[in-house]
């Protein structure tokens, strides 16, 4: 049976980044020196656990308009991979380019540390022990639930330091990010806008499912086929449901990852009274729900939600071709993430 993960197009789209974002480690340099000079204070928070989690934050000053949590997606990459001399960035856009504006926080994984050289890596570039397999550490912790806590706990300590009561707080994420900051904007008055990239609004699973649809009407399964496969996942999901709490990873994510990852987002975002962004490729089938939001929205009168769609990309924000190949010549990430900014500099 295949590994039973999430984001099956996550490595070709981080084999890209780790091109595109290096930078210098001199040999002589500990890596903790070396993101210093990047302009990253790098410390760590401690959980109710017990468990030390690893984060950067860019400078804060009070000059600035707020202070950004940024929680990445799935599988458990570090920040930075450390190969040899050089420092590639996981994270797809320059955080420091926004930096003036907007401090950036942002979490390491349960387990991973920031900095991970490519010998603690498999060769998809995630984090992994001895044997070969994910975390024992990071298998125990990476559930919804416990993302929200994590972040929660850097929201209250960032927002004790500033004196200023028109700071903005915001929780931003992308893919599997994007639920845990929506959870966390939910969950913690200091959050004052959402800013939600590549989510799917109806969970996990439902990806799953319109993949097998996608599939047969594009030809590449029968009729027969794609029902046969549904029917299985119902099957799955029956029996994930069945040991919700199961920590086992040996098949991939973990019951209680699927099952956490898996909660609807529509009404949590529908709860919020805070400014709301949500920004999406238009051939992303994850975030293709996305559609819908302003229809719910209309409906609740509401009137707090800021949408946009990009025509023609994909989950990560590359066009795709007429065949459906990624064109890794159009890589727009960082102009989402712009946009993103001036959207937030308009808000109150």
């Amino acid at each position: 049976m295949l590994p039973f993960y999430f984001n099956s197009g996550y490595f070709s789209f981080l084999l890209f980044l780790l091109i595109l974002f290096t930078s210098s480690l001199f040999s002589q340099d500990l890596p903790d020196d070396r993101l210093l000079e990047m302009g990253f204070e790098h410390a760590a928070i401690q959980m109710s656990d017990g468990l030390s989690i690893e984060y950067i934050a860019t400078a804060f000053d009070e000059s600035q308009k707020g202070t950004i949590f940024y929680s990445t997606g799935s599988l458990a990459v570090s920040l930075f991979i450390q190969v040899d001399s050089l420092l590639y960035g996981t994270v797809p856009f320059s955080y420091q380019a926004f930096q003036e504006d907007y401090q950036f926080v942002i979490l390491s994984k349960p387990g991973v540390s920031i900095i991970e050289s490519k010998e603690h890596l498999n060769n998809q570039h995630v984090a992994i022990d001895a044997t070969g397999n994910f975390r024992k550490i990071y298998l125990e912790h990476n559930y919804l639930d416990y993302y929200v806590e994590a972040t929660n706990t850097l929201v209250q300590q960032f927002a004790a330091k500033a004196k200023s009561n028109d700071r903005q707080y915001i929780a931003m994420g992308h893919s599997q990010g994007a639920r845990v900051a929506a959870k966390v904007a939910v969950n913690n008055s200091n959050i004052t806008h959402l800013v939600y990239l590549s989510g799917n609004p109806l969970g996990r699973f439902d990806q799953m499912i319109r993949e097998k649809r996608e599939a047969n009407l594009r030809g590449q399964i029968s009729d027969e086929q794609a029902q046969q496969e549904i029917e299985a996942l119902y099957k799955k999901w029956a029996a994930i449901n069945a040991n919700k709490e199961s920590l086992d990873g040996k098949n991939g994510d973990s019951n209680k990852t699927w099952v956490s990852f898996s909660e609807y987002t529509v009404d949590d975002l529908l709860s919020l009274d805070i400014p709301i962004r949500v920004a999406y490729g238009t051939r992303d089938i994850v975030s293709r729900y996305c559609d819908l939001l302003p229809i719910h929205f209309i409906q609740n009168g509401k009137t707090n939600l800021s949408l946009k769609a990009y025509p023609g990309y994909d989950h990560s924000f590359f066009k795709l071709k007429s065949d459906g190949k990624v064109n890794y010549d159009d890589f727009i990430f960082e102009q989402v993430v712009q946009e993103c900014i001036d959207w937030l500099k308009k808000e109150k």
